[in-house]
C-alpha cells in the first residue's frame, strides 16, 4: 500500500500554514482543497489542497502523490498582497519517497497552473495533472556584449556563470565574474569597457610633438625647428598598456653626410649643412635620368632619390637605301657605323659615322651611286631606247620596219664594270603571213598572182615585208562574190595587198537570200486543203511569177509551228530585193527591216487598200516567234480544210512589228491572203544605210506637263544618250499649229532615216503627206525595235492644227479630265494622204497617261 512521503505531508501542511515551501515555490493564494481521490491502479491523482499565500492570498491546489513515483499536481500561482491570483505554475513536482531518501526528492516536470483570485482572501484555482521535473528556481535573462567588450556564460540555470572582457585597449569598470542566483538574477554588476589613455607627452626641445588624441591607436607626430633634425621614432603609436611606442625622440643641428656619388656623373655641392645643395651632372655621352639638385634637409638627408647617368643611344643609323646598307657594332656614345654598297654601285659621302654626344651621327647620310655605262651601243637595221645608262638599266633594241630579230636577246644591260652585255641584237629581213579567209555562207575560190594562194586549198603563204600581192575571186556556180574586207580593196574587182606584217584578207561569197512575198490572190481558210494545199498555192504563185526555188505557207496547225516548217532556212528578201527578215530569233523582238506587203509579182499591195481600213489582212494562225498561237479559242478551220465555225489567228501585211503575224482574228470563210517562205537557203540580208536625218521613238514614256520644251528635252536627251548628232524635238501639235510646222520639210531638205538605217519615206516632205511609209519608224533612238506603243501627237495628222481640247491644253496640264490626241507606233500606213507619223487609229487619252511614248525628229 502506497504511502504519503513525509515531504508530501510537509507540503500539506505547509500549504495549511501558509508557508512558503522554500525549494519548489509553488503558486500562491488558492482556496483551501479537499484531498484527492484515491486513484485506479495503485497511484492518486492529485485533489486541491490551500496554498500559501502572499500577504493575505492562499495557495493553489497541490499535486498528490503517486507511490514510490507519484507526480504532482498544479498549483494556483502565488498572489500579490491584494491583486488576483495570476495563472498557476503547471505541473509542480510531486515527490518520491524511495527507500533512503532524505529528504524525499522532487520529481516530475512543469505543471499546469491553475487559476485563481487572491487579494486578502483569494481562491485558488482548480488542481492539475500530474507533470515533469521543474528545475529548483527560475532561469536567469539573457546578457548582452557590453561596448568595446565581450561576454561568455555557461547557460541560463541557477549557478550558471558568465565571464566577462574588454577588447584589446580598453580597461573594465565592474564585475569580471557574475553567477545565476536562485531568484533568477545575476550577481554583481554589468561590466563596461572603457578606452586606455597613455596621456600627453612633452615637446622636444627646438621641436613640438601632436597628439590629439591621446587614447589608444592615437599617434604622436614629432617635428624640429628649421635648421635642426629629427633623431628618434616618430611618429609614436599609443599601446593597449597605455605607453606610447618607441622612445621620445630629439630635436639636433642638422649636417648631413656628403652627397652619394653616382656612376658616370658626379655632383657639385654647396655645403653639407641643412639648406645646402648638391647639383648632379653626367659626363660627357651621358643622359641624367632623375632630378639633379638635391638638398640638406633638416633629418639630416639629402632630398630626393639619386639620378641615374644613362649612356647617349643614337638609334639605328639610316641606310643609304637600296641597294646598300650600314652595320654598326653598336649605337651607343662613339660607336661607329660603316656604309657599303652593292657591286655595281659605289659610297657618295663619308663611309663611316660615329655617335656623337649630343645622340646624333656625325656627317650626313650616304648614298650609293650606280656605275653609269654610258650611250649603248648600236646595231644594224634597228634602234634602241634606253632612258637611263646606269647599273642594271637596260637598252631596248627594236628593228626598223621590215625588220625582225633573228636573235633570242633583245635587250643589252649595263654591268657592274661599266660596260653593255654582249651579243648583241640583230636584225634581219622579216616575213608575214598572208591568210584568206571566207566570211559568208557563199562559196568561191581566192588565188594569187604568184600562185602561192589558191583558197580554199591552200589559204595561206608568207611573203617578204613590202612584197605586193593581187588577189582574184572567182565564185561556185550559182553563187556571187560579195566583195573584200582587206585594206586597200574596194568593189568586185582584183585585190591587191602589200605584206606590211601579218595580213588577213577576208572574201564575201553570197548565196541567193531566200524571197517571200503576200499571195496576190484572195482565198479563204477554210478552203486552203490543208498545210498541203496552201504550200501548193505558194509554189504555184512563185512559179507564175518566175521566182526560184522551193516555198511555203507562214501557216500553224494546233501541232505543227510555222517556225518549224521553214526548217534551217535564214535570210529573207522581199519580191524587190529589199530585206525582210535574217532569222527566225529576230521576229521575237521583232527585227523586221521591211513591212511584207509586195506580192510574188513584185507589187505594193498597199496601194490597193482604203486608208480608213488600212489592214492587208493575212492568214497566220502563227504567234510571234513563228509558234503556235496560245490565246484561248483559237481554232484551225479543221486544219484549213473546211470552215468547222472557228477563228484562226491572222496578221497585217502593212507591219514590220509583231503584228505581221499576230493582229487579230477572223473567221475561216473571210477572204484573206497567205505570206510564202522559200527555205532553199541560210543567207544573211542587211541594209545598206540610207543618208538622213534620225527619226525614233522614246523609250521613256511622257506625262504632258511643262509643254513643248519638257517633251523636246526628253527627245534630246535620248539622242545623246545614244551619241546622235544634231538637235532632236518631239513630232507634237501645238495649239493653233501643226506638228510638221516645227520641222523642215522641203525639196532640198534630207529625209528621215530609223536608227537602223532605214528610210522611212523617200522625202522629207512625203514623210508628211505620203499614204505609206517605207518601214515605221517603231525604234528607238539605240536601236531598240518595239512592238506595240501609243504615241502622243495632239492632232488627227501632223498636218492638222493642234487645239486645247486635243492637246493638253498646249501640253501644259496632265489633268485626267483633259484629254490628248494619241496613235499607235507600230504601223507604217497613215490614216489618209495628208496622214502622218505614227497615227493611225488616232484615239483620245486622258491627258494624266503613263503610257504613252514621244516620236522624236532630228531638226
Amino acid at each position: 500500500m502506497r504511502r504519503i512521503s513525509t515531504l508530501g505531508l510537509l507540503l500539506v501542511a505547509a500549504t495549511a500554514t501558509g508557508c512558503v515551501y522554500p525549494e519548489l515555490k509553488t503558486g500562491a493564494g488558492g482556496a483551501h482543497a479537499s484531498a484527492g481521490s484515491q486513484a485506479v491502479g495503485g497511484s492518486h491523482a492529485g485533489g486541491s489542497a490551500v496554498g500559501a499565500t502572499g500577504s493575505s492570498g492562499k495557495g493553489g491546489s497541490a499535486a498528490g502523490a503517486t507511490g514510490s513515483s507519484g507526480q504532482g499536481g498544479s498549483a494556483a500561482g502565488a498572489s500579490g498582497s491584494s491583486g488576483k491570483g495570476g495563472s498557476g505554475g503547471g505541473n509542480d513536482a510531486g515527490v518520491s519517497d524511495g527507500p533512503g531518501a532524505q529528504p524525499d526528492v522532487p520529481i516530475g516536470g512543469a505543471g499546469g497552473g491553475g487559476t485563481g483570485t487572491g487579494g486578502t482572501t483569494g481562491t485558488g484555482g482548480s488542481g492539475g495533472g500530474g507533470g515533469s521535473i521543474t528545475a529548483p528556481g527560475p532561469n536567469c535573462p539573457g546578457l548582452t556584449d557590453p561596448a568595446n567588450g565581450s561576454v561568455s556564460t555557461t547557460g541560463a540555470a541557477p549557478n550558471s556563470t558568465a565571464t566577462y572582457s574588454c577588447n584589446p585597449g580598453y580597461k573594465a569598470s565592474g564585475t569580471m565574474a557574475r553567477t545565476c542566483q536562485a531568484n533568477g538574477t545575476w550577481s554583481g554588476t554589468a561590466l563596461t569597457c572603457t578606452i586606455v589613455d597613455c596621456g600627453a607627452l612633452k615637446n622636444p626641445t627646438n621641436g613640438s610633438v601632436v597628439a590629439s588624441p591621446t587614447t589608444y591607436g592615437s599617434k604622436a607626430d614629432y617635428t624640429c625647428q628649421t635648421e635642426f633634425g629629427l633623431a628618434g621614432t616618430s611618429p609614436r603609436i599609443c599601446q593597449a598598456d597605455g605607453t606610447w611606442s618607441g622612445t621620445a625622440p630629439t630635436c639636433g643641428a642638422a649636417d648631413c653626410p656628403a652627397p652619394p656619388t653616382i656612376s658616370n656623373g658626379a655632383p657639385t655641392t654647396t655645403g653639407t649643412t641643412f639648406g645646402s645643395t648638391a647639383t648632379y651632372a653626367c659626363n660627357p655621352g651621358y643622359n641624367l635620368s632623375g632630378t639633379a639638385v638635391h638638398t640638406c634637409q633638416a633629418d639630416r638627408t639629402w632630398s630626393g632619390t639619386l639620378p641615374t647617368c644613362t649612356v647617349v643611344d643614337c638609334g639605328t643609323p639610316p641606310g643609304p637605301g637600296y641597294p646598300g646598307s650600314v652595320s654598326a657594332s653598336a649605337t651607343t656614345y662613339s660607336s661607329t657605323a660603316t656604309y657599303t654598297c652593292s657591286p655595281g654601285y659605289s659610297v657618295t659621302g663619308a663611309k663611316t659615322r660615329t655617335c656623337q654626344a649630343t645622340g646624333t651621327w656625325s656627317g650626313t647620310t650616304p648614298g650609293c651611286a650606280p656605275v653609269d655605262c654610258g650611250p649603248p651601243p648600236t646595231i644594224a637595221n634597228g634602234t634602241y631606247s634606253a632612258s637611263l645608262t646606269t647599273y642594271s638599266s637596260s637598252a631596248l633594241y627594236s628593228c626598223v620596219t621590215g625588220y625582225a630579230f633573228s636573235t633570242t636577246t633583245q635587250v643589252s644591260t649595263c654591268q657592274a664594270d661599266g660596260t653593255w652585255s654582249t651579243p648583241l641584237p640583230v636584225c634581219s629581213l622579216q616575213t608575214f603571213d598572208l591568210t584568206i579567209s571566207q566570211g559568208s555562207t557563199g562559196t568561191g575560190k581566192v588565188t594569187s598572182s604568184d600562185g602561192k594562194i589558191s583558197c580554199p586549198s591552200t589559204c595561206v603563204a608568207s611573203y617578204p615585208y613590202g612584197t605586193i600581192v593581187t588577189l582574184s575571186a572567182t565564185p561556185d556556180a550559182n553563187q556571187s562574190f560579195a566583195g573584200w574586207s582587206a585594206a586597200g580593196c574596194t568593189g568586185l574587182g582584183a585585190c591587191q595587198v602589200t605584206i606590211a606584217g601579218k595580213t588577213y584578207v577576208t572574201v564575201s561569197f553570197a548565196k541567193p537570200p531566200n524571197i517571200m512575198f503576200t499571195t496576190s490572190t484572195l482565198q479563204t481558210a477554210a478552203s486552203l486543203g490543208g498545210l498541203a494545199g496552201a504550200d501548193a498555192l505558194c509554189m504555184k504563185l512563185a512559179g507564175n511569177a518566175k521566182l526560184p526555188g522551193h516555198y511555203v505557207a507562214w501557216l500553224s496547225t494546233d501541232t505543227v509551228s510555222a517556225a518549224s516548217r521553214l526548217g534551217s532556212a535564214s535570210g529573207w528578201v522581199r519580191t524587190d530585193g529589199k530585206p525582210f527578215l535574217n532569222s527566225l530569233r529576230d521576229l521575237t523582238y521583232y527585227e523586221i527591216f521591211y513591212p511584207p506587203r509586195l506580192d510574188e509579182n513584185g507589187h505594193d499591195l498597199g496601194l490597193d487598200i482604203d486608208p480608213l481600213a488600212p489592214d492587208i489582212l493575212v492568214v497566220t494562225n502563227t504567234g510571234v516567234g513563228g509558234g503556235i498561237p496560245s490565246w484561248a479559242g483559237v481554232g484551225t478551220c479543221n486544219k484549213f480544210n473546211s470552215d468547222d465555225g472557228s477563228r484562226v489567228e491572222m496578221g497585217s501585211a502593212t507591219h514590220n512589228g509583231p503584228a505581221f503575224t499576230e493582229a487579230n482574228n477572223i473567221s475561216c470563210s473571210v477572204p484573206a491572203r497567205l505570206y510564202c517562205f522559200g527555205i532553199d537557203y541560210q543567207a544573211q540580208v542587211s541594209v545598206t544605210p540610207a543618208v538622213g536625218r534620225r527619226a525614233f521613238m522614246s523609250v521613256a514614256q511622257w506625262i504632258p506637263g511643262g509643254g513643248i520644251a519638257a517633251a523636246d528635252a526628253l527627245c534630246q536627251s535620248e539622242a545623246s544618250t545614244a551619241k546622235l548628232p544634231g538637235t532632236y524635238k518631239a513630232l507634237l501639235a501645238p495649239t493653233g499649229a501643226t506638228a510638221a510646222s516645227r520641222f523642215a520639210y522641203g525639196p532640198n531638205t534630207l529625209p528621215w532615216v530609223r536608227s537602223d538605217g532605214i528610210l522611212v519615206a523617200p522625202t522629207a516632205n512625203a514623210f508628211f503627206t505620203t499614204t505609206l511609209f517605207d518601214a515605221s519608224p517603231n525604234i528607238s533612238a539605240d536601236g531598240l525595235v518595239y512592238g506595240i506603243n501609243g504615241v502622243w501627237s495632239g492632232a488627227a495628222t501632223p498636218m492638222t492644227a493642234g487645239a486645247d481640247a486635243t492637246n493638253c491644253s498646249n501640253w501644259l496640264s496632265s489633268s485626267p479630265s483633259q484629254i490628248g490626241t494619241a496613235g499607235l507606233a507600230t504601223n507604217s500606213l497613215t490614216t489618209s494622204v495628208q496622214g502622218g507619223f505614227f497615227n493611225e487609229y488616232p484615239s483620245s487619252n486622258p491627258c494624266s497617261a503613263t503610257w504613252m511614248n514621244l516620236a522624236c525628229l532630228q531638226d
